[in-house]
This record gives C-alpha cells, structure tokens and sequence, in this order.
C-alpha cells in the first residue's frame, strides 16, 4: 500500500486496492474485502488514520480472524512467507519412519533430502526437535512422546538458518 501511495493514488484507494479490490479479482467480492452484513470478517484493528498516512497500518494493535483474536506478539519461530533465493532452503524428500501410533514413546525419525547444514533444525509443526546432522542429505530427530499423543498428521520441515524453511512432509499419528 505504501509503494500505491507513492505513486500518487490516494491512500484510500490503496487501502480498496489491497482489499475489496483483490477480493473482487477473485470472485469473492460478495464474501470478502469489505465489512457488511454477511461477509466473512477478518480484520485489522490499528492505530492511526491510514487515510492521513498510510504507514499507520503498520501499527497493528490486534486481528481478528474466523471471529477469534489473535495473539500478534513477536514469535522468533514465525516464518516469512516470502520465500527465499532460489537454492538455499532445504529440499525434504522422504522421512523414516513415516507413521506411528498414539501414545508411542519418543522416536527418531530419519529425513533425507538436500542442503542440509550442520545448523538445520527439524520442527515438528512449530516445535524445533533435537537435530542430528548426518550429512548434506540426511538428518535425523528426536520426536517427544508428548508430541504423539494425539491421533492426526503433522508437518515436519527442515529450517536452515538464513536459508529459510523447506518443503513440508508429514508424520501420522495413527489411533490406539
């Protein structure tokens, strides 16, 4: 909205642009993009006028998404969505063992891929597990049996320190 406004548009319609606009490109102009009666209402609640300054949508106060508020504290785990140069995130290929049952004891899974350092961390959706690097193409990780108490699929992906995360592969959890 900033580079918008620095063209000369108004901050208004860079504000319409970034959402009643963009929702409108996708057909989702009658569910999404502005707040009326009926629509989806995932929203932003900032502090100072972005019509005077589009900067103040900087200054996120609180989110609100599916109705819940969110917690929009610093997490030093969170994960920038735009991705990194090309060839310096990790690339997983296969994990080992790839299912195991609720309420199993701690396992040590092996991940095999590419571009793996010595500082690669495998996480567990957002839990980072005690890593062993093997080599450039193999890692292996810790799961704790408190992690596998419940039934259901979980990600596992590979974070390289400067490099970014990696594809995600999946553990199942199977029922007793």
């Amino acid at each position: 909205m900033q580079m918008i406004t620095d063209a000369g548009i108004s901050p208004m319609k860079a504000i319409q642009a970034a959402t009643l606009w963009s929702a409108e490109s996708f057909g989702q102009g009658k569910n999404l993009g502005s707040i009326e009666p009926g629509k989806l209402a995932d929203f932003t609640i900032i502090e100072g006028n972005p019509l005077n300054d589009i900067t103040a949508t900087r200054n996120v106060k609180m989110v609100i998404k599916d109705g819940r508020v969110l917690n929009t504290a610093y997490d030093p785990k969170a994960l920038t969505p735009v991705p990194r140069p090309f060839g310096m995130a990790a690339q997983l290929s296969t994990i080992n063992p790839a299912v195991t049952k609720e309420g199993a004891r701690n396992i040590t899974v092996q991940i095999d891929g590419a571009r793996f350092n010595s500082k690669s961390v495998v996480r567990f959706e957002n839990s980072d597990l005690p890593t062993q690097f093997v080599s450039a193409t193999k890692l292996t990780a810790t799961v704790n049996a408190l992690l596998l108490q419940k039934a259901g699929s979980y990600s596992l992906y590979v974070v390289n320190p400067n490099g970014g995360a990696s594809n995600n592969l999946y553990l199942f959890v199977n029922p007793k």
